[in-house]
């Protein structure tokens, strides 16, 4: 099946920290996403998110709870992530 996108989430030992990857999986992708759910993060902390290689583009992520991160997911607010031109292809999602 052909997916708009590959991701990919790392979560350390003590699940104070993860990176989040997305990466463009065809063309007509370009970084449209509604949600991304995540797993494994301590569902009581309140996790600080930034984003590295969207092609600049900057957002107020508010700091968010683990639970709420595993249940709804990380939105984006269909905001698109990356240009039709975009240099990386993909980018990374930093929580701390």
């Amino acid at each position: 099946k052909d997916t708009p996108a590959i991701i990919y989430q790392f979560v350390s030992k003590d699940k104070e920290k993860s990176v989040v990857f997305v990466y463009a999986n065809n063309k007509g992708f370009m970084g449209w996403l509604q949600a991304i759910k995540l797993r494994g993060l301590k569902a009581d902390k309140k996790y600080k998110i930034s984003l590295r290689g969207a092609d600049d583009k900057t957002f107020a992520i508010p700091d968010t709870r683990g639970d709420t991160l595993m249940k709804m997911g990380l939105t984006f607010n269909y905001e698109r992530m990356l240009d039709n031109d975009s240099v990386y292809g993909c980018f990374a999602v930093v929580l701390e």
